[in-house]
């Protein structure tokens, strides 16, 4: 299928179903020369009707067209009749084979069998008069939704006259929808107008309530602020005591307090939460630490004072000795014969 026929397919079942509620998996009844045709171009009927119509599709069949299909393959003499009553008379008969014909009836029995009430008849009706009868309503409208496959030039001129009725056929192994016809055109268009009638219609009543609403509500904001005034009229001139004209005590004012406030809360330092029990001391246990100093070993006075003085002699003998200089010379200037002399005992000291 073309890319634009394709578009004008999708855009033509869009307006079907917005405007007369067709929804997928869509209805399609078909006749018996459209069956006879497929399997002439062996084409794949029920494929082709999802892509024609972008959707899932249950394919119905008539029990008179379906006793057509029996009739062609059990009576061959009167497959031309058959034909002229099915399809329109412009149009030839197939020449189909007897395999053909078998692959007809195969497939026409996995389509759901539509129950027109005419197998009660000894011969079927022709596809035009069963159609017919199966899809106009006693109100004259296509009430199941259903979708016509049909070769019949003269059924599908008729249900044209019918409101929202699609309608389908093959034209040389192509599949085809037919444009919406000029009923279903004005129903929509009619439909449509109804629409935005009823959204102006709506937007005025609309507006109407809103000013309603603001008129009661402005009402009643003046009815409370002349109550209000009249309750402080009352007040000033009754006092605290009993208002005039009326039996009952007023209520009295109330008096603010003045003077320093509290200080800001924000700013006040926050009060420490009081430790819980779990992170209190136990009476009942020991101190750690007292325990540690219990476990070390006790230090006597003698010993104490035998080690102050091993320590105060080895610091003693330690503060005697003095770092050797490297240099062997002094930094000192030697300004003076006393200062010479200084200078040789500090380094026959050091030697």
């Amino acid at each position: 299928m073309r890319g634009k026929r394709a578009k004008q397919y999708k855009k033509l079942m869009n307006a079907y179903a917005h405007t007369f509620g067709f929804r997928a998996p869509y209805q399609v009844l078909m006749d018996s020369q459209i069956v006879l045709d497929a399997t002439k171009h062996k084409m794949e009927l029920v494929r082709g009707l999802e892509k024609c119509l972008h959707g899932t599709v249950k394919p119905m069949i008539t029990q008179c067209s379906i006793r057509h299909l029996y009739t062609l393959l059990t009576n061959p003499s009167k497959s031309s009749t058959t034909t002229t009553i099915t399809s329109c008379p412009s149009t030839d008969p197939p020449n189909l084979t007897q395999t053909q014909k078998d692959a007809a009836i195969t497939l026409a029995k996995t389509f759901e069998r539509r129950r027109c009430g005419h197998h009660t008849l000894s011969e079927p009706l022709s596809n035009f008069d069963c159609i017919q009868s199966c899809i106009v309503s006693p109100s004259g409208e296509n009430k199941h939704h259903y979708i016509v496959a049909t070769q019949s030039r003269d059924l599908r001129a008729y249900l044209r006259s019918i409101p929202g009725v699609p309608l389908v056929y093959i034209n040389r192994s192509v599949m085809i929808i037919e444009p919406m016809a000029d009923v279903s055109w004005e129903r929509r268009e009619k439909e449509e107008w109804e629409k935005f009638t009823i959204g102006i219609k709506d937007s005025e009543r609309r507006a109407v309530e809103v000013s309603a609403r603001g008129e009661a509500a402005e009402r009643e904001r003046e009815k409370k602020r002349k109550r209000d005034e009249e309750e402080g009229e009352n007040r000033g001139v009754g006092g605290e005591g009993e208002v005039e004209g009326s039996g009952f005590e007023a209520a009295p004012a109330i008096r603010r307090r003045k003077g320093p406030r509290g200080p800001n809360p924000l700013s006040v330092k926050k009060k420490k939460k009081a430790l819980p029990v779990r992170f209190l001391p136990n009476p009942t246990k020991k101190n750690v630490v007292e325990e540690r100093l219990a476990k070390r070993p006790k230090v006597t006075e003698e010993k104490s004072s035998e080690e102050g003085r091993e320590g105060e002699g080895e610091g003693g003998a330690q503060r005697k000795k003095k770092r050797k200089r490297k240099h062997g010379g002094s930094n000192l200037a030697l300004k003076g014969p006393n200062d010479r002399e200084k200078v040789g005992k500090a380094v026959e000291a050091s030697a």
